[in-house]
């Protein structure tokens, strides 16, 4: 009797440790959506949503809610792209987004005709929308740490990319064959 009593207290403890820390942990989910982008900024219970699907899509039903079901994320609000955003964890400006302490350059074809006099330093370079670029352009212009490679670029320069990626013994991550990527606020990934 007493056995299971304890059982019982350290199942509930163990639930709940796991529910605090889901709900305390920041983090950023790169979602591979085919032809979309989804980018998921998790902040405790809440979140802001980068894509250009509308909640109300069968495909961000499918692709973007099952995460942050998972996540515990209870309070949400959905942008395009293209919005700037300042929230009490997040700002956006153009291209760029700040969360905690990590950098994101959104990279796409807006930006595929722009050279910088000095290079732009930024955490992770996400390239979408299939720009017409090179791993030395972007090397030229941004001092990043991850390329991560959208899930809507074409397979051709998908390819070529990470050839160009691989020789230049570069960090990288595509979105096309995985399910997403998730980093935590802390830059770890899993």
């Amino acid at each position: 009797m007493q056995i299971s009593l304890v059982l019982v207290l350290v199942v509930c403890i163990s639930s709940s440790f796991k529910k605090f820390n889901a709900i305390n942990a920041d983090s950023i989910c790169f979602l591979n959506m085919r032809k979309h982008s989804g980018i998921v900024f998790k902040h405790g219970d809440k979140a802001i949503i980068l894509s250009d699907l509308p909640p109300t899509d069968k495909n961000y039903q499918y692709s973007i809610q099952p995460y942050l079901d998972s996540a515990k994320v209870t309070d949400t609000l959905v942008y395009p792209l293209t919005k700037n955003i300042n929230s009490s964890f997040l700002i956006k400006r153009n291209n760029i987004v700040g969360f905690d302490h990590i950098k994101i350059l959104i990279y796409n074809k807006l930006l595929e005709n722009i050279s910088l006099s000095h290079k732009l330093k930024i955490d992770y370079l996400l390239l979408t929308g299939n720009p017409h670029t090179s791993i030395t352009s972007l090397a030229n212009n941004y001092q990043f740490n991850t390329l991560i490679i959208d899930s809507n670029n074409g397979d051709h320069l998908v390819a070529d990319l990470e050839k160009q990626a691989i020789a230049a013994h570069l960090k990288y991550y595509c979105l096309k064959r995985n399910y997403s990527l998730i980093i935590q606020s802390n830059q770890n990934i899993y």
